[in-house]
């Protein structure tokens, strides 16, 4: 209250000086300028009276005085919002001091009075929303934001060397002072005592007097015996919690540091929740639990016998990220921003209880979801940890739409179409030829996408459908007539037009049974792919907990849609993308009318098309409900439904889908209402503009705003629809088109030919190879080493470090899934071949000094000859998997970019993310942390990752990565590489570039890794064709299986190994490769054939034989 009070008196003076002095000038002076003729009078004569004194002398002082105090006051505004210092103005000291005063009584009192207004809103009834929890429709009390955070706490623990401050957003130095030396004049005590003080962040206090949150400053001596004086003991606080809280968070608010969370644990772990649950896990906490907070002061008052911590370390103590067994769930289906580092996983006895139900019509909950946490196990979460056997990966919170708003799915979707184009880019392309990657606008629109894709989740969506598709037909029984998906992270629900009993491991959300839940983690692989049973089902948009929300448009029959019409047009349009790429829709067809009509030809995935001409679509819909009707009255069923769980064989049954940009004429309109609202369903759906059919409408408010209406569950659901809009669905088009370039020549390198003709016949080959002088070993000199190395065996390029299998996720990447058998049967032949015929090459141990770290990336991605020890979770001492696996890719990324800006590391291993601010920065410092410890210092104890600087985040310069010897081998001119140095770089590759991670990291590698793959071909064929040219067996086997390994798709490289078989007379040989290239195509797309100039090589090798 005394600093409101000063800061009106503040206002009322500053508003005098401004104002009131100018006006009293003005009323009583006048124009306070003399004319020419007084001027002249004074000046040749003694001025009577004192007029002129009076009347023009102290007007112009008076003036003056105010000039320097509003021109100190100005000054003053802009540095007190901008909380720094102001600029000091020769000769206004005074004027500077008295309007930093007043301004600062006034800008404290602003804040004073925003923190009083939150703190009384967080004392309001929270309003009823609406929202979608895990795995059901319900009503949940929601506490106001306000409430999400308390109030901020006072100073991090002290060192020895004396009291610090750790920087919050919005601090300035005249605030740190005058919180914690209790006078603000002495911020220049402080900024003395931090000059040139190098930070966490690599950067120090200058004389502009910046602060970057999670800065720790030093403060002068008396600093921490006042406060520790003056503060009173705290009472306990209680919080309640909200979407995205953690414990951590929650004492990282109140207390200043993220680590006493297990205080705030311990406090409220005997608390009876409103849901009538127990906290009984730090790692679980929902929406509406209220947790006790201990007294916050306390918690944070220096410890005398602390340790001193080093500056970098500061802000490492919070969480770089959370894993996926310890993100505390929402009500709202998301996992927690940051969970605290806890690693062991919670049992099944601790898992959270299900809230209640009420609220949409969906029918009360089940007794089993009713029953406490401490007796009833929940999905996801805790289980993760024995499917994961102790691994504490992190499931970080990803964006789940792009800027323009279209969803995770649909992402998944076109970047899955993409990486098909991209293979038969590189199935095109020739030896020495770079495919066409997107630039500009089109660039930056896929890394958009794969900041946002979650092909994972559409891999657990596809998997669950055909699951039940499965089960219905192998035990007769229909399937469930679905109206709605929810996918979220941690499971997927179902919800049904009538009650069904589904088999395990789904399990009923409600008593009617009428909504499902399970966990995708605990469904048993397919036993066979049956034909899509729910096709049509299509994201609209994401509920309040960023949970996909999906509609059977077959099902509903029609879907209205209703608002602003710009949004309406690029809702359409989302829609249009997600089913011209759904992964669970075996086959669609599609219609545009009257919108995106250059879609089709774009994404040309043969299921949608654009027409102009409404009768034509009127003749398909009618061809297609009178089919269907025929259809189902042949088989005696009553719905398509029933129709697909006929058995292993049952067909298809792909639905027309329509959708409207503009509404048709009446008589079209009543005609097309009639089609999609007929019961049975005939396998004719429709989106439209305006109201068609039906009570099925999403109205859209805006692009991040839209209520859908469920006529099932007789309510509305406030969701943020799934919008391409017009610039997104330009740049989607160009990056596509990107895929129909020819590929380029970028290099001088020309192809190396050779013609079945120009391979010796195998009775010549002995002969040639005694006659063949030993080649002499130049790799040594390239890579600037001087003695050369023993023989050694060829190194299998199959072959996996142990720690990298550990880390690996079980989800390969599709291409180096499909192609690891057969890349594997082939180096048996390599391994086993006589090596008594090449030159000495070297070994990877070689290459690389056991004492210089240095990275793979040729390969499973993997830290090689680390100087220190791998980050450790401090409750459990065991190794945090999350953490190794997120400081690789730091260091891998730093590798392959020195000198890269703090902005580029967030926005490379945090897309999509927000780069400033305070959780941004603990999540650079603190997985910079992690890494420089684990890749340690060298013997002249030198960092090997060296603390951030002018020269930006960087690695020391003899830390390198494989790629980086690869090119020093290869050099400029493939074409004059030594043959040695070529089977030297190619014995470098373990397997696809980049492989071993998950899907959601290291997409800012994708550019790189398309050039890895191509340069690996070049080398791979050139090293063939000298080989072949030399008849050397073992290398050409060599070279071919590593190009047929990293670029299975590209032709020129299975000829490369039918040709090494030739050379070696091997039919079995041979007749296996052409086996394995015939599997690699029908993989690749069903039925593919091979390109002319492989059948026609195949046919000559066998007439050779």
């Amino acid at each position: 209250m005394k600093r409101v009070l000063g800061g009106l008196a503040s206002l009322v003076v500053l508003i005098g000086l401004l104002v009131g002095i100018p006006a009293a000038l003005v009323f009583f002076a006048g124009n306070p300028f003399p004319t020419g003729d007084e001027l002249a009078r004074v000046l040749s004569g003694p001025d009577v009276g004192g007029v002129f004194f009076v009347g023009t002398v102290l007007p112009l002082i008076g003036w003056l005085a105010w000039l320097s105090m509003a021109i100190a006051i100005l000054v003053e505004i802009p540095a007190q919002i901008r909380r720094m210092p102001a600029p000091r103005i020769p000769g206004l000291g005074l004027q500077q001091k008295g309007a930093s005063v007043l301004v600062g009584a006034i800008v404290a009192m602003v804040t004073i009075g925003g923190g009083a207004t939150a703190a009384t809103a967080a004392e309001l009834p929270a309003a009823p929303t609406t929202v979608m929890s895990q795995s059901f429709v319900q009503t949940s009390t929601v506490a106001a934001d306000a409430s999400s955070h308390v109030d901020e706490a006072a100073p991090a623990a002290v060192q020895e060397t004396g009291p610090t401050y750790t920087v919050q957003d919005g601090d300035s130095l005249w605030q740190i002072a005058e919180t914690q030396l209790g006078q603000g004049e002495r911020w220049q005590e402080i900024a003395d005592l931090n000059y040139g003080v190098e930070q966490a962040d690599g950067w120090a206090l200058d004389g502009q007097h910046w602060l970057n949150a999670g800065w720790v400053l030093n403060l002068p001596a008396d600093a921490a015996a006042p406060a520790a004086e003056t503060a009173p003991a705290a009472a306990a606080e209680q919080h309640t919690v909200v979407a995205g809280d953690t414990l951590w968070d929650i004492a990282e608010d109140a207390t200043g540091d993220g680590a006493n969370y297990h205080e705030i644990f311990e406090a409220s772990k005997d608390t009876v929740q409103p849901t009538g649950h127990k906290i009984t896990d730090p790692n679980l906490i929902y929406p509406g639990d209220v947790v006790t907070i201990p007294g916050a002061a306390a918690s944070v008052a220096p410890a005398p016998s602390a340790a001193p911590a080093p500056v970098e370390e500061a802000p490492a103590e919070a969480p770089v990220e959370a894993p996926a067994e310890q993100a505390a769930p929402s009500a709202e289906g998301a996992p927690a921003a940051d969970a605290p580092a806890a690693d062991a996983a919670a049992p099944e006895s601790e898992k959270a209880a299900v809230p209640d139900l009420s609220g949409l019509g969906l029918g009360t909950p089940s007794a089993e979801t009713q029953t406490p946490a401490e007796e009833k196990p929940a999905p996801a979460a805790a289980e993760q940890a024995s499917v994961d056997e102790g691994d504490d990966w992190i499931d970080e919170l990803f964006n789940v739409r792009t800027i323009g708003g279209l969803g995770a799915i649909a992402a998944a979707g076109l970047l899955s179409l993409l990486g098909i184009r991209r293979m038969k880019q590189r199935r095109r392309r020739r030896p020495g030829q770079r495919i066409a990657m997107p630039q500009g606008e089109a660039g930056t629109m896929e890394l958009e996408l794969r900041a946002v894709e979650n092909p994972m989740g559409m891999e657990h969506v596809d998997h669950a459908l055909r699951h039940l598709a499965i089960w219905a037909q192998d035990t007769n029984n229909q399937l469930p007539q679905l109206y709605a998906l929810r996918l979220s992270d941690a499971e997927i629900a179902l919800y049904l037009e009538e009650p069904f009993d589904l088999p395990a491991p789904f399990a009923p959300v409600t008593d009617d049974k009428t909504a499902w839940t399970v966990d995708p983690e605990q469904l048993p692989e397919l036993e066979r792919i049956p034909s899509s049973p729910w096709p049509a089902l299509v994201t609209i948009g994401q509920d309040q907990g960023d949970a996909h929300l999906m509609v059977d448009l077959e099902h509903i029959g029609a879907l209205n849609l209703t608002g602003n019409p710009s949004t309406i047009s690029g809702a359409l349009t989302g829609l249009a993308v997600e089913l011209a790429t759904s992964q669970w829709a075996d086959d669609l067809s599609v219609t545009l009318v009257g919108i995106a009509p250059g879609l089709p030809a774009a994404l040309d995935t043969g299921r949608i098309r654009h027409i102009d001409d409404v009768d034509e679509l009127m003749r398909v819909l009618r061809a297609q409900a009178a089919s269907t009707k025929a259809t189902l009255d042949e088989l005696g069923v009553n719905s398509i439904e029933e129709a697909r769980s006929l058995g292993m064989f049952a067909e298809a049954w792909t639905p027309e889908i329509v959708i409207l940009g503009e509404m048709p004429d009446e008589a079209t309109k009543a005609e097309i209402a009639d089609l999609v609202t007929r019961v049975p369903r005939v396998g004719v759906a429709a989106i439209a503009a305006g109201e068609l059919a039906g009570e099925w409408t999403l109205h859209l408010t805006d692009d991040k705003t839209a209520n859908l209406n469920i006529p099932a569950a007789g309510a509305s659901l406030p969701l943020t629809p799934q919008i391409v809009n017009e610039d997104e669905l330009r740049r989607i088009m160009e990056l596509f088109a990107t895929t129909e370039e020819a590929p380029t020549q970028t290099s001088t390198y020309i192809e190396a030919e050779i013609s079945l003709e120009d391979i010796p016949a195998a009775a010549a080959v002995a002969t040639l190879v005694a006659e063949t002088p030993a080649a002499s070993t130049d790799w040594r000199a390239s890579l600037g080493l001087d003695e050369l190395p023993a023989q050694t065996d060829l190194v299998d390029v199959d072959e996996e470090p142990a720690e990298t299998a550990e880390e690996a996720p079980a989800a390969e990447t599709a291409e180096t899934a499909e192609h690891a058998e057969a890349a594997a049967e082939a180096v048996v032949d390599v391994v086993e071949e006589p090596v008594d015929e090449e030159p000495a090459v070297p070994a990877v141990d070689e290459i690389f000094p056991a004492d210089v770290p240095w990275l793979q990336i040729l390969g499973p991605v993997t830290l090689h000859n680390a100087q220190g020890p791998e980050p450790r979770t401090p409750q459990t001492s065991e190794i945090n998997r999350s953490a190794v696996v997120r400081s690789t890719e730091l260091l891998a990324f730093l590798a392959l970019n020195p000198g890269a800006s703090a902005i580029s590391v967030h926005d490379a291993l945090w897309p999509g993310k927000l780069a400033t601010g305070k959780q941004a920065q603990q999540n650079r410092n603190g997985l910079a942390s992690k890494a420089r410890k684990w890749i340690g210092v060298s013997a002249d104890e030198e960092e090997w990752f060296p603390k951030v600087g002018a020269q930006g985040y960087r690695l020391h310069e003899l830390v390198r990565t494989d790629w980086d010897v690869w090119k020093e081998l290869i050099g400029d001119d493939l074409s004059k590489t030594s043959t040695e140095n070529l089977i030297a770089a190619l014995r470098l590759v373990q397997g696809q570039p980049f492989s071993g991670v998950r899907e959601k990291y290291y997409r800012w590698a994708e550019v790189l890794r398309t050039e890895i793959i191509q340069a690996i071909g070049d080398a791979a064929h050139e090293l063939v064709t000298r080989s072949l040219r030399t008849s050397r067996i073992a290398d050409a086997r060599l070279a071919a299986t590593v190009g047929r390994q990293i670029d299975p798709v590209n032709e020129t490289l299975w000829r490369d190994a039918m040709l090494a078989e030739s050379l070696a007379g091997d039919k079995d040989g041979f007749e296996r490769i052409v086996s394995q290239h015939e599997d690699e195509l029908d993989s690749f797309e069903d039925g593919y054939e091979p390109e002319p100039e492989t059948v026609e090589l195949i046919d000559q090798i066998r007439g050779r034989f």
